[in-house]
């Protein structure tokens, strides 16, 4: 007997695998950590923050905050796209998308899923962890696309190559998950875990638009490339001169690294992997530097949006309440 959406039992315990994964995530984080700070001048690096320009330093917030906005903006498409509430997806992406930055293990996903249910009570659990589940494949789309370009700037097309065929075999994937599900194998099958994760994305995937689906592809690529754009600026600001390719590269491959389940904001994960992204083009202080300056503004734009989501909502909660009073003070 199949289980109505949104009713399916939940269970609280962790698996020892997905404990052992924390920690190996935790583990990871402290050893990158200690490798970049035991390796930075601390004189270099306060040196390198006293000289920042703010012109630049504003252009790289102005750049975040469009792109994490633009997120925001893809998560309430897709919302809406599934017949869930956008205006409750308005809210809950930017408070997700700060327990994403704040919460170790992106348990900020589990924040952002719990909030929209309760703004929106015909949001059911299974349709929202597979528009999380495009949200990812959109993200990373634009991430390999930021590695592939990087790449070819130095020379290299074969992560061009590589992605070009992933994405055509991913369609392929879902595409034959689709005449799968079509044909009611599901239940006879005995599917394992992953293949009943492919079915289940096939079939969210398929319910969307292709107009839909375009446009989470290209706010994706967009938001992401706001990244690239910030590192290049923060570069200048600390009075480095990186390429668009290096800068390209290197903010694909920091969000690949804070993608682990690691530390808070990817802590350790985010200077080593800046550090190592950016080596040759910028000092290892100034490659510190921007990583930091990158992280500090990122919570500043998420801060923002959440503050303006959780007053439209403020605001909209005592409009609903006022219209309530005037309506009882009219009855007779």
């Amino acid at each position: 007997m199949s289980v109505p959406e949104g009713k399916r039992p939940a269970s609280g315990r962790r698996s020892p695998l997905r404990t052992a994964l924390d920690a190996a995530g935790l583990l990871l984080a402290a050893v990158l950590a200690w490798w970049a700070w035991t390796r930075a001048d601390p004189h270099a690096l306060a040196a390198a923050f006293r000289g920042g320009e703010r012109t630049w330093l504003a252009v790289a917030a102005a750049t975040l905050l469009t792109g994490h906005a633009l997120r925001v903006l893809r998560w309430s498409s897709l919302c809406a796209g599934a017949g869930s509430a956008p205006g409750a997806a308005l809210v809950a992406g930017p408070v997700g998308l700060l327990a994403v930055t704040l919460l170790p293990f992106r348990l900020g996903e589990g924040v952002r899923l719990a909030l929209q249910r309760r703004l929106d009570a015909g949001a059911g659990l299974p349709r929202l962890v597979g528009l999380t589940l495009i949200e990812r494949a959109g993200d990373l789309l634009g991430i390999l696309l930021l590695v592939a370009l990087g790449a070819a700037a130095a020379g290299s097309y074969l992560p061009a190559a590589g992605l070009a065929c992933g994405v055509a075999v991913g369609a392929a994937v879902v595409r034959g998950a689709e005449r799968l599900g079509a044909l009611q194998l599901e239940g006879r099958l005995r599917l394992q875990k992953l293949a009943a994760l492919v079915l289940r994305l096939a079939r969210t995937v398929l319910a969307q638009r292709p107009a839909a689906l375009a446009r989470v592809a290209l706010l994706s690529v967009v938001a992401w490339f706001g990244d690239a754009v910030a590192i290049f600026a923060l570069a200048r600001a600390f009075g480095a001169a990186v390429e668009p390719g290096a800068a390209a590269a290197a903010a694909g491959w920091v969000a690949l690294g804070v993608a682990l389940p690691t530390a808070p904001a990817g802590l350790g994960t985010h200077q080593a992997v800046m550090a190592w992204a950016l080596g040759g083009a910028v000092s290892f202080e100034a490659a510190l530097a921007i990583s930091l300056a990158m992280l500090a503004l990122i919570v500043f734009a998420q801060a923002l949006l959440t503050a303006a989501a959780l007053a439209s909502l403020l605001l909209r909660a005592g409009a609903v309440r006022r219209q309530q009073g005037a309506a009882g003070g009219a009855s007779p």
